[in-house]
């Protein structure tokens, strides 16, 4: 019973990556491909340095649709407060930190923040959110494509 429980879960993996591959085959939307570069060290981009204690890690990116644009916000020291921003409108080439555009209040963001973009269903408006773990789950948002940011005090999401 155990193997066949195990080839039946099998089996809808191996049918949801087939229709996934049929669906993405078929659409007219082209789909990045997963590139490791780990070892191509000399197409590394080194957005923030480590200076004495300071490392920036765990870092978050954001793809925007435009394929270009992309986002990353990490924190200082791991599981530290959150750190900087950055953004990138050439696909990574390049890089710009922003955390100028930050909330004051960002700095004091704790553990991994994570950043979002998500679309209002009722409104059609898309915001991108950036969330860290605590103090109770603090977010921020941005609803012109990280121009601003803005803190949002949302209290059904505060972390348990």
């Amino acid at each position: 019973m155990k193997y066949k429980n195990f080839t039946i879960n099998l089996n809808i993996i191996m049918i949801t990556f087939f229709l996934c591959f049929c669906s993405y085959a078929q659409s007219s939307q082209k789909m990045p491909l997963l590139i490791d570069i780990s070892d191509d060290t000399e197409r590394h981009v080194e957005i923030a340095e480590r200076t004495g204690d300071v490392c920036q890690v765990r870092p978050a990116t954001l793809l925007l649709p435009d394929g270009e644009t992309i986002f990353c916000v990490c924190n200082i020291v791991d599981g530290g407060n959150s750190g900087l921003m950055a953004v990138s409108h050439n696909g990574g080439i390049t890089w710009k930190r922003i955390d100028e555009r930050l909330p004051a209040s960002f700095s004091s963001h704790e553990n991994c923040p994570s950043i979002y973009r998500m679309r209002d269903m009722q409104s059609g408006k898309t915001r991108l959110w950036i969330f860290s773990a605590s103090p109770s789950m603090p977010r921020i948002m941005s609803e012109d494509g990280g121009k601003t940011w803005t803190e949002k005090n949302l209290s059904i999401l505060t972390a348990l």
